[in-house]
């Protein structure tokens, strides 16, 4: 999986970047096989910095694999926050999207059966 990462008005610490690779990896670990073929882009950016230390973050992450396109984005008040979200939604969007795979192979298969049948009589 080739991970890259963009920080906007953000400097990424090794420690942000860690956390964000194990959260990428285990939102991308449905994908199976496709995963080693990934391209995941992920952009951290420090959209508001208010008074009392209290700043506003982004995370972005876009993956795109064999012509598939996931995307997710997070605003909160913590980057560790932002990032545990745009885990949970991605993983939610490729969970999904691969039910409707499997959801059109097997009415695929069962018309194909019901066609088969009907050449017996």
């Amino acid at each position: 999986m080739n991970i890259i990462f963009k920080g906007t008005n953000y400097t990424i610490s090794p420690d942000i970047e860690k956390l964000c690779r194990e959260r990428i990896e285990s939102a991308t670990r449905m994908l199976g096989e496709d995963a080693a073929k990934a391209l995941v882009e992920v952009e951290l950016e420090l959209v508001e910095e208010r008074k009392n230390n209290n700043a506003v973050y982004r995370a972005e992450v876009n993956v795109s694999v064999d012509g598939k396109f996931y995307r997710a984005e997070s605003t909160r008040r913590s980057m560790q926050n932002a990032i545990s979200d745009v885990k949970n939604s991605l993983s939610n969007e490729i969970r999904k999207d691969r039910g409707k795979n499997e959801s059109l192979f097997k009415k695929g298969g069962r018309r194909v059966k019901s066609l088969l049948r009907g050449f017996r009589r």
